[in-house]
């Protein structure tokens, strides 16, 4: 599928369509991405750390191996997924949709680790990203493995399940969120979930399980869900999207919203939620939110 080339610093992989680092880092899904002063975006994405460049079909993931691509950012990056055809059939749906996708052409939706993505997205509710990073960069030095200098992977659910609450919130300085942190880390320890588990349910039964987490409320679970990479319907509502679907769509309410996206956008919903989300909040589209 693609031509895979080591290099002094890492690989190239050659053929890589429909992908822009700025569009897949830059869109809310993620929160451990940063640009660096070479244009190189440089992050951690489980126990990896890499430097990312793309130009002109050629991923360049600097500090990985050729295996490494193989075993985990071939599928963190979803890069089996043809997004063409997935563009295509949604620029048919209306103007604004077309006009979205081509905005935000180049994002991919990755397919996160389960529980860094629920505590991430547990920090983000009602908080902005320069401080949910700061929160999320000061858990990993903390209570994470150090994977080079001054570079931590995210915590293993045990190490934050027997965290003291005072302690964690001296630490990453969350609020209220540090009990939700430590509780949810406790449940997914005793309940640990994977995009294999909710293979054997549907999404209301999956959105009906994340809600069991405290901390956890609508927008978070389908969060949690499609950034997984576990129900690509799933879709996210905050108030930059509610905006676009009562503005644009005439539909205002969660259940509105989301019989409405299931029928009109079906199981391709979440990519829809993508294009959708990022052209609003960059401004691209223009809808009055307040």
């Amino acid at each position: 599928m693609y031509k895979v080339e080591e290099t002094k610093k890492g690989i190239r992989v050659y053929g890589v369509k429909d992908f822009n680092p700025k569009h897949v880092f830059e869109c809310g899904q993620c929160f451990r991405w940063n640009l660096n002063p070479m244009g190189h975006y440089c992050g951690v994405a489980g126990e990896n750390y890499a430097e990312i460049k793309y130009s002109d079909g050629v991923l360049e993931i600097i500090g990985s191996t050729k295996e490494e691509f193989y075993t985990f950012w071939l599928d963190y990056f979803d890069l089996e997924r043809d997004y063409s055809k997935i563009k295509g059939e949604l620029s048919l749906k209306d103007e604004y949709m077309r006009r979205a996708i081509e905005f935000g052409k180049g994002i991919r939706i990755l397919r996160q680790e389960p529980f860094e993505t629920l505590v991430s997205f547990i920090i983000s509710a009602n908080n902005n990203i320069p401080r949910i990073k700061k929160c999320i960069e000061n858990l990993c030095r903390n209570y994470g493995e150090k994977i080079k200098d001054d570079v931590y992977a995210f915590p293993k659910p045990h190490n934050l399940a027997n965290v003291c609450e005072n302690e964690l919130s001296d630490c990453i300085k969350a609020g209220y969120r540090c009990n939700y942190i430590v509780e949810a880390s406790r449940l997914f320890v005793e309940q640990p979930f994977s995009k294999e588990s909710f293979q054997k349910i549907d999404i209301a039964n999956a959105r009906r399980f994340m809600r069991q987490y405290k901390g956890v409320g609508p927008k978070v679970a389908d969060c949690i869900l499609l950034f997984t990479g576990s129900y690509y319907n799933a879709f996210p509502v905050d108030v930059w999207v509610r905006k676009v679907m009562t503005n644009l769509y005439n539909v205002s309410t969660h259940k509105e919203i989301d019989e409405f996206v299931q029928e009109y956008f079906g199981s391709i919903a979440g990519f829809a939620q993508q294009y959708l989300f990022y052209a609003i909040r960059e401004g691209f589209l223009k809808v009055e939110v307040t």
